[in-house]
């Protein structure tokens, strides 16, 4: 009973957000307002809630989401770029929810602050291209995955002044855009 009030409340909080994305989809937002505004859904959220159930006011699915991947669920240690094979099944989870609300992505690697600016842009490149490999190999058609871009260390989500917030910088996005 506790598990399923916690989701209920995670799906409304949700929700919540989608209807906030409205809000900007007519505007330029600043990358502050993304960060704050963005649907952000992790990966122990994606194996627990009924992610179908996000939908806009109008009982639609959102045109635009971010499925963010961070250290605390894919353990991207410091200066790597692997995806486990025990986060497999949260990948299978987001490739079902793409192929069935016809979906395409966009793959983005995040990292921490430490080490220069252009390795960073390396890292978190490397890291989308080794995700969207993992995609294909999970059963993703090529067509779905639209892209791969680094954002290194320019949209940090948490400080980088202490390792916990470093950890959750070291991520990866997965930007999914409804199809026509």
């Amino acid at each position: 009973m506790e598990r399923k009030s916690r989701n209920v409340t995670i799906v409304k909080i949700l929700s919540l957000l989608v209807i906030s994305l409205s809000i900007f989809a007519e505007k330029k937002p600043s990358a502050r307002q993304i960060r704050e505004e963005t649907l952000r859904i992790n990966a122990l959220e994606l194996e627990e809630i009924d992610i179908n159930a996000i939908k806009d006011s109008k009982g639609n699915l959102p045109r635009e989401m971010t499925v963010v991947l961070s250290d605390e669920t894919l353990k991207f240690g410091f200066n790597k770029d692997k995806v486990s094979p025990r986060y497999h099944g949260v990948l299978k989870n987001l490739i079902d929810y793409v192929t069935v609300n016809d979906y395409d992505v966009i793959v983005v690697g995040h990292t921490d602050s430490k080490g220069k600016d252009i390795y960073n842009m390396k890292l978190g490149l490397r890291r989308a291209e080794n995700a969207k490999k993992k995609l294909l190999e999970l059963g993703l058609t090529p067509d779905r995955i639209v892209g791969t871009e680094s954002k290194g260390e320019m949209e940090p989500v948490a400080s980088n002044n202490t390792e916990a917030g470093r950890a959750l910088n070291r991520r990866i996005e997965f930007k999914l855009i409804k199809r026509n």
